[in-house]
């Protein structure tokens, strides 16, 4: 079985990487939310845990997962709320192998909706037509994630099946932390020590953990007799519906109903943005001979389609067609859902309650209110409350915010000392040394300076600082091979404009799309408003978050706040808008309707057209353009065929030495 310490890692590392955007529903999940928090006033993370990180830091990532990130979260749910949820999900689940004090059928219901909410993810991306390989947790983490969940299933079933009745599980200690000790244990002995030196060591920390073993106090937060009771095959059917219930609820959050789930058709993979290096003249092939047949939602779409080549019509008729978009799209609408609170109450905690059948026909699309308009804060703190009762006494005391004054439980007192009164006793002095320390601890909390490990070490690994005196840090100049990866990353950036530039040529917008309209003194930044062109359509894109990759076959892809040049961008999150008509473009895609979620996409460079200079109205249904970027759309829609040739060359992996050309003809 899987170590839990080592998945939750895995959980963290997967919100990190820029090779991947995580979709839940309307919201995507990405390293910047983190990286948000962590720069906050009084935020639970320490800077260290998302800049320069270790990626293999338990600390770190018991801080992520913990109830304090969660309300840091929950603070701004328009932003968050997929973060929201995958730390709510996933730290349920490491917390359902970590936890001293919870019943083994409560650990039953959190891995049983864990894998439901797995398996939903699942479907919701291939009803979208989302690639699991691009917004997906990783096939490994999917593959430990499972692995786990069956173990500690099948360890409840030994234990209650075929061992002794009063024999506890504790799912903490099937874990690898033992043997990492004893490599501590054999490190601090001999820091390089060979296989003949372990066999000699071990038997002295074996001597030494059992003569110290009696000495060692019970706290009493291991309740062996509630371990030792496991669930019927009764109690585990119950938890499963209750799991389906909270799965139904965790995704309602998102803006995925169940209802719509199922009844949405299966929509085909889109084909991937980036290719294999090919010959460029198999990919100006023609397909539009081929002959489709129609179906009736085909048919709307050809109508809705045609509506943006209408030229003369008034104001009212304008409204008219902008209605009838609209209510196209809402075909399949969500009903008016429930209060959320009585929702999380119902499914979280509460009393489980049958769904009202609603009495409304569904909102049409343009009169719907704002995204999760009545999500608040205070609506999610069943979501924190939840957390704060299961995470072990680590999770909530090693967050940078932590005060003992306020969030430490009173201390427990033993059985044999509750009949006997305590006497007062005067305030115990707190020693200079003792402030001292608690002072530098402070000071270590507000900085997130604080080492994962003594010394300094480690630190100079993970952050290339040099010497440390005091509060000052003399950094040192990068050289050798992080140097040569700067300069390759700079050439290359040059050498993607050029590429660019080369390929464009023959266009009559290459003006527009040689460099994108993106320089140093026009960088592209989150929140900025591009053409792109994806799934064979021209969007517009509203960047979420953008990754540049480092030089090299395994470089990695780093987060960055902005690029003034397009080829130094590697990789970025974007939020698409389809044109409806005119200048309005919405957001719920005509193809994906039928579930009325937002459209995301995680592109390449080479799909990004054009940054709009303008001002870019939001409005609930989606975004207005100016008249000029209106203008500047239709331009690059008139070149869209030779366009799509260009993006693909723009997209293909080169082989070393090979030149790229396209046939434009």
């Amino acid at each position: 079985m899987q170590d839990s310490l080592h998945m939750r890692k895995t959980g963290r590392n997967n919100i990190s990487t820029g090779a991947r955007g995580l979709i839940l529903g309307n919201f995507p999940v990405y390293y910047e939310h983190l990286y948000d928090m962590a720069m906050q006033d009084n935020s639970p993370l320490y800077e260290r845990d998302v800049i320069r990180s270790d990626k293999q830091d338990d600390n770190a990532a018991a801080r992520v997962f913990s109830a304090a990130a969660l309300e840091s979260a929950i603070q701004n749910p328009d932003e968050n709320l997929g973060l929201i949820v995958y730390l709510f999900v996933f730290g349920e689940f490491v917390d359902a192998f970590q936890s001293r004090v919870m019943p083994h059928r409560q650990r039953a219901k959190i891995l049983l909706r864990t894998r439901l909410f797995m398996q939903t993810w699942k479907r919701v991306l291939k009803k979208q037509g989302y690639s699991e390989a691009r917004y997906y947790i990783s096939k490994q983490a999917d593959d430990i994630f499972n692995i786990t969940i069956d173990g500690l299933l099948g360890l409840m079933l030994i234990h209650r099946n075929h061992l002794p009745k009063d024999v506890p599980l504790l799912p903490s200690k099937h874990a690898t932390m033992g043997n990492e000790y004893s490599f501590s244990a054999m490190r601090g002995i001999s820091p390089d020590f060979a296989l003949a030196q372990a066999v000699l060591i071990l038997p002295h920390i074996h001597a030494t953990l059992l003569a110290r073993m009696p000495s060692i106090p019970d706290d009493g937060t291991i309740n062996y007799a509630l371990l030792s009771t496991f669930p019927t095959d009764c109690e585990l059917t119950d938890e499963f519906h209750l799991a389906i219930e909270e799965n139904t609820a965790l995704w309602a959050l998102v803006g995925v109903h169940m209802d719509l789930l199922d009844r949405a058709p299966d929509v085909p993979l889109c084909p991937p943005d980036v290719s294999l290096d090919a010959d460029e003249n198999d990919i100006s092939k023609d397909t539009d001979d081929e002959l489709l047949v129609l179906s009736v939602r085909e048919q709307l779409q050809t109508a809705i389609d045609a509506i943006k080549d209408v030229s003369g019509l008034t104001t009212a008729e304008k409204s008219e067609l902008e209605g009838y978009t609209a209510a196209a799209a809402a075909l399949h609408a969500p009903d008016a859902a429930l209060s959320l609170m009585t929702s999380l109450q119902a499914r979280l905690g509460g009393p489980v309650q049958a769904p009202a059948e609603p009495e409304k026909e569904p909102t049409p699309l343009a009169e719907e209110p704002p995204l999760n308009e009545t999500i608040t804060s205070s609506d999610l703190e069943a979501l924190v409350t939840i957390r704060a009762a299961h995470q072990t006494t680590a999770s909530r005391v090693g967050v940078r915010n932590y005060k003992p004054s306020m969030l430490a439980p009173p201390p427990k007192q033993k059985k044999h000392d509750t009949d006997k009164p305590k006497e007062d006793s005067p305030p115990k002095e707190i020693s200079p040394e003792l402030a001292l320390a608690r002072a530098i601890h402070g000071v270590f909390r507000k900085a997130g300076q604080r080492g994962p490990t003594a010394g300094v070490n480690r630190r100079v690994r993970w952050t290339s600082e040099g010497n440390v005196e005091g509060d000052t840090v003399e950094v040192v100049a990068e050289n050798g091979n992080s140097a040569n990866a700067a300069v390759a990353a700079a050439t290359r950036a040059t050498d993607e404009v050029s590429r660019r530039r080369r390929l464009t040529q023959k266009l009559s917008c290459q003006s527009l799309v040689a460099e994108a309209n993106i320089s140093s003194k026009n960088e592209l930044m989150n929140g900025r408003f591009v053409f792109i062109f994806h799934e064979d359509q021209i969007l517009v894109g509203k960047v979420r978050t953008m990754y540049s990759k480092g030089a090299g076959k395994g470089g990695k892809y780093c987060w960055v706040p902005k690029a003034g040049n397009i080829g130094s961008v590697s990789r970025m999150l974007l939020q698409t808008f389809e044109q409806s008509f005119g200048r309005n473009f919405r957001r719920i895609h005509t193809a994906h309707s039928v579930m009325g979620l937002s459209r995301h996409a995680h592109i390449p460079p080479g799909s990004l057209l054009y940054q709009i200079d303008d001002v870019v109205k939001e409005t609930a249904e989606g975004v207005e353009l100016s008249v000029k970027a209106l203008q500047i759309f239709r331009d690059l829609h008139a070149e869209k065929k030779m366009l799509s040739k260009v993006v693909a060359s723009l997209n293909t992996i080169r082989r070393k030495g090979k030149r790229t050309s396209v046939c434009l003809t």
